[in-house]
């Protein structure tokens, strides 16, 4: 049945208890196109008028303080290239920290540690594209050369890769402040003593790429191999690379001033902010009485100044890939190494989620999305960067105050299961509205196919398929299979495969056509039960393997979908050479 295109609110929170994967196992990426307004469908229309609730449901279960936290939250869309929405918080008790008094797209903030994901960018901007990934660490850096032989005592820099430390698999773990610095009188260190401190005195804290921990010092590394890299010190590099080419308006880090300034500059000492702390080649000490605790950063780990305005610039040049080929973007938004639980895994230096999103609304079941984040901190200061390559759209929250290290994950997790969720029913709404429907071939008597969107089920349906008058979904199958399988007992489900072509315009201000290839993954029922972590039985997941393994077998799998101002029109089968038209 098609599925209909009401929908009502999206935001949904999801239990293990009610929530279970989808019966199919979809193959893994975006279950429906994204190339389409997501603010015309209703799902994100719920989800905009239902989010300032949500919010205020935060502050009045004592979630967040709303006295403690001022924040800026932005969602923005490839489609539009720009904010689809927008949420201020202003604490009245906070509004000395803004220096303009207004806060807006345009307020710089401290972002901590989403600087890694500026580091890593302007790295892979730099060199064009991820073989600088494989380059051992020693290439840019000679000086850590020399520690063969002491693997336990020594780290082996000569086996540490760039890729290694944009991963978090470097095993560099912390800086090595007990080592160096304790007498600097301005509390840094030369690149020279830093250098010699990593080669004679840091010890592992596990083999390269054994496993994926969090490392600042790292980052502090890599930031020395842009410097080596541009010829140029950090901040220099930075607005060379990044800020230059995407014309951000205020993207350093070096505390910014001057009249005019429009900033959260939050006042206190280094233990309640940490505005103008700004070491470029290494941390400074600040002791804090209350935690007994060094705060320690660096500009390439967690030193970049910035706005919401800058980072959705950033943001929508990583999905539009204006800065790297959209094959190398594609590459470096992939998970690198997992983690020990099955939610979450690393990139460089992504942080990777693995979502349960209901497959349509209302309902309970589930097929999993990737949103690829990076989350920063410093004292004051903390951010959240998402960017969801499966629809398109990202967003980020800029928060300051005495509460902001804790206020951050919950408002990550709202925005997120909020419009993340919202922009999968959109896509499905869009589904149902522009692609599900009977498509039949003029010059072919008795080819047709229908396309379907169906409740509880992920992607497009593909509900009959005739060559000729005869019912092929069968020759989905590989070869040797077909004639074993009853049509009654096959279930068939079409996906985007993210290969997209423009077509000519109509006139010469007229919508242009694209075409958007999709791929069918057929399955046999009924379909084994997924695994026991998913609500089946056992510890392995046959049922994805079949998908996964299922597809270009010499067989008609591949539909070319033609869409004219947002709407498919045609759909070509390649192997069989058919055109079939909308009825």
């Amino acid at each position: 049945m098609y599925y209909s295109a009401v929908i009502v609110s999206s935001f949904v929170v999801l239990t293990t208890a009610t929530y279970l994967p989808t019966e199919e196992c979809p193959i893994l990426g975006p279950t429906f196109p994204s190339n389409f307004d997501i603010t015309n469908a209703s799902a994100f229309q719920d989800a905009v008028s239902s989010f300032p609730s949500l919010v205020e449901e935060l502050f009045s279960s004592g979630v967040i303080d709303p006295n403690t936290s001022t924040f800026i939250a932005d969602v923005f869309s490839t489609h539009s290239n720009g904010s689809i929405y927008t949420y201020i918080h202003r604490s009245p008790a906070l509004d000395e920290a803004l220096t303009a008094g207004t806060l807006d797209d345009r307020t710089v903030f401290r972002i901590g540690s989403v600087s890694k994901m500026m580091t890593v960018y302007s790295l892979l901007v730099q060199t064009g594209g991820l073989e600088v990934f494989n380059d051992p660490v020693t290439k840019w850096l000679p000086e850590l050369v020399g520690n063969r032989g002491g693997a336990l005592e020594k780290i082996v820099w000569e086996d540490v890769t760039v890729g290694a430390l944009a991963s978090q698999m470097g095993g560099t773990g912390s800086f090595p402040f007990e080592s160096f610095c304790l007498d600097a009188p301005d509390q840094q260190c030369t690149d020279a003593e830093y250098f010699a401190s990593l080669r004679d005195h840091k010890r592992p804290v596990f083999a390269p790429f054994h496993t994926s921990l969090y490392s600042d010092n790292g980052f502090g590394i890599l930031g020395r191999v842009l410097e080596r890299m541009t010829g140029m010190k950090y901040n220099d590099a930075i607005q060379h690379v990044l800020g230059g080419q995407l014309n951000l308006g205020s993207f350093t880090s070096f505390a910014p001033g001057g009249d005019g300034l429009n900033a959260f500059k939050l006042p206190g000492n280094g233990t309640v902010s940490s505005w103008g702390m700004d070491p470029q080649t290494q941390a400074p000490y600040v002791f804090s009485p209350l935690s007994h605790m060094h705060y320690l950063t660096s500009s390439s780990s967690g030193g970049v100044y910035t706005s919401t305005a800058d980072l959705r610039t950033i943001g929508l040049s990583i999905l539009n890939s204006r800065l790297l080929s959209p094959a190398d973007t594609r590459e470096w938004m992939k998970p690198r190494a997992h983690t020990s639980t099955l939610v979450f895994s690393n990139g460089a230096p992504w942080e990777i989620y693995r979502l349960a999103l209901p497959v349509t609304p209302n309902s309970s079941r589930t097929r999993i999305s990737d949103l690829y984040t990076k989350l920063g901190g410093n004292n004051g200061y903390t951010t959240v960067f998402a960017l969801s390559p499966d629809h398109g759209i990202g967003y980020s929250i800029l928060i300051g105050g005495p509460s902001a290290s804790t206020d951050r994950f919950p408002l990550r997790d709202l925005v997120g299961e909020t419009f993340i969720t919202a922009a999968e029913h959109a896509g499905v709404e869009h589904g149902a509205k522009s692609i599900a429907g009977t498509y039949v071939s003029q010059n072919s008597s008795g080819t047709n196919l229908t396309f379907t969107v169906d409740a509880d089920r992920p992607g497009l349906g593909l509900q009959h398929l005739y060559f000729e008058g005869v019912e092929s979904r069968a020759s989905l199958i590989q070869i040797g299979l077909e004639d074993e399988i009853p049509q009654e007992n096959l279930t068939v489900r079409l996906y985007p495969m993210g290969l997209r072509s423009p077509g000519p315009s109509n006139s010469t201000f007229g919508p242009r056509t694209e075409y958007l290839a999709f791929r069918a993954a057929p399955q046999i029922t009924p379909i084994n039960p997924r695994t026991s972590s998913e609500g089946g039985v056992g510890m392995f997941d046959n049922s994805c393997f079949v998908t996964w393994s299922s597809v270009d077998f010499n067989v008609p799998d591949e539909f070319v979908l033609e869409f004219l101002a947002g709407r498919v029109q045609r759909v070509y089968n390649p192997l069989a050479q058919i055109w079939m038209s909308r009825v």
